[in-house]
């Protein structure tokens, strides 16, 4: 769980792309808080669903739980 702007700019790019199925998010609560991790991503200009998939779409893939709400 590293805040988003330790990751290289090579893997940031590829988020936007063929990574954004691939990623989840991950956090090292109490460390980093989820509030400023979020806040973290959003500043890097992500598009919304993108960020959607991250924090817990590609998990719920994963998980088989796509349906859940």
């Amino acid at each position: 769980g590293w805040s988003p702007k330790y990751l290289t700019d090579a893997l940031k790019k590829e988020l936007r792309s063929r990574l954004k199925k691939k990623m989840m998010f991950g956090g090292d609560y109490p460390l980093f808080r989820y509030d400023r991790l979020r806040a973290d991503w959003m500043e890097l200009g992500y598009e919304e669903g993108v960020l959607r998939d991250i924090f817990n779409g590609n998990a719920k893939r994963l998980l088989g739980l796509e349906g859940a709400a």
